[in-house]
């Protein structure tokens, strides 16, 4: 990355519960309520188990990176902190709602990863409902919209689908894949090479949460090695 490029981590005062819901809410069922026994911590307070992992503010602080945190991401400190940085660009990694008033106070350039391709699947679910449809599973960075899964493309990632993987390792290739994504994207933004691309929203439709039935068929999809796009090793 050029030199002259400045980073700064902003979060919020998130706990552990409205990552849960947030979980709940793009339908994946099968995590845990907790990796501390369901209790409901901060994300400060979960991360700092000494030997276990280590908290993005932690790591940014020891890369002498700068951190602010704001109660919310809608708080009025934290808009006017946006609104005075006025940033090239924001990766929003949380996977959490950003409010439409941040959208506006950074110009719409924040960027997020979704687990489909865009503009042929947008919503929740979107890793079951790419199995389920046979379509090519792939992670879609686009500038977000106040229309959820309606922003600018910037980047297609495909996703090597094995035999064998089910949906939380599929989860995780995403989640592989959408970090290098966003670590591609700052590059392009240092070089000025960022070139989003309007979707034709008439090319995809907007899916929800699967019911148990539907999610127990895409379970036998891949089990049984029904799914077309298996990479091969």
């Amino acid at each position: 990355m050029q030199m002259g490029v400045e980073v700064v981590v902003v979060y919020a005062g998130t706990r552990f519960s409205d990552y849960y819901r947030e979980i709940r809410r793009r339908g994946y069922r099968d995590l845990p309520r907790s990796s501390s026994g369901g209790q409901d911590n901060s994300v400060d307070a979960a991360g700092a188990t000494e030997g276990r992992w280590m908290t993005l503010k932690r790591q940014a602080l020891e890369s002498n990176v700068q951190v602010h945190s704001f109660p919310t991401l809608e708080a009025p400190q934290c808009l006017s902190f946006f609104e005075r940085y006025s940033p090239d660009i924001v990766h929003n990694v949380s996977g959490l709602f950003v409010p439409r008033s941040l959208l506006e106070v950074t110009g719409g350039r924040v960027v997020g990863g979704h687990y489909a391709d865009l503009p042929r699947l947008r919503g929740r679910d979107t890793i079951r409902w790419s199995i389920l449809l046979d379509h090519p599973l792939r992670v879609t960075h686009m500038l977000l919209a106040p229309v959820m899964d309606t922003g600018d493309v910037i980047r297609h990632s495909s996703i090597d689908v094995s035999k064998g993987d089910d949906i939380p390792s599929l989860r995780r290739k995403c989640q592989r894949k959408s970090a290098e994504g966003h670590l591609a994207i700052a590059e392009d933004v240092a070089e000025g090479r960022l070139d989003p691309v309007p979707q034709d929203l008439s090319a995809g439709s907007t899916f929800y949460q699967m019911g148990r039935f539907l999610r127990a068929k895409v379970d036998e999809l891949l089990s049984e090695q029904r799914y077309s796009h298996f990479v091969e090793p």
